[in-house]
């Protein structure tokens, strides 16, 4: 036949409370460590917006140097047609 004890003894309150204390302190430290890792996501976030608008602002300096360089071919183009007497130069 089994027979259950049912006597609780100081170890077993003591094991209890250290369990216990142990879950509530990994809770914690797990909680601090999901806010923190929010907080880190927050502003690779609004790091991520700041360098898309970088490159949005590079992309328009681009297209401009790219106008500028296509205006200055034709520049030159029109010069080498003067110079060889081609135009408005009779």
């Amino acid at each position: 036949m089994v027979t259950f004890e049912s006597t609780i003894t100081l170890g077993a309150i003591i094991q209890t409370i250290a369990l216990l204390a142990a879950i509530i302190s990994g809770w914690v430290r797990l909680n601090a460590k999901i806010t923190e890792i929010e907080t880190d996501v927050k502003s690779l976030q609004r790091a991520s917006e700041g360098f898309g608008r970088a490159l949005n602002q590079l992309s328009n300096i681009l297209t401009q140097v790219a106008v500028q360089d296509n205006r200055m071919l034709n520049l030159e183009k029109r010069f080498d047609e003067l110079s060889h007497g081609k135009g408005f130069i009779q």
